[in-house]
């Protein structure tokens, strides 16, 4: 999934998990839901900044993951919700 579509993905999860009734729904304005998208993304980079060194893998399910890829491809994702 690219940053953009997991922007987007986040913000629509957000928007639908609100605080606001309407129509038997609980909706939050687009930009309560980037707010709360930028905290969930906030913490997912310093999450992963804080699992070691950088330039570590570290092996997932058996799948090896570079973590300043992880990194990168969140803030690309937070990049992609300030836009919107």
């Amino acid at each position: 999934m690219t940053a953009y579509e997991k922007a987007i993905e986040l913000v629509e999860r957000f928007e639908r998990l609100g605080l606001k009734p309407y129509k038997h729904e609980f909706l939050l304005t687009r930009v309560e839901a980037r707010q709360c998208a930028l905290i969930a993304v906030n913490e997912i980079i310093e999450e992963w900044q804080n699992v070691s060194d950088l330039h570590s893998i570290i092996v997932i399910d058996g799948n090896p993951i570079n973590v300043i890829d992880k990194v990168y491809y969140h803030q690309q994702i937070k990049k992609e919700i300030e836009k919107l």
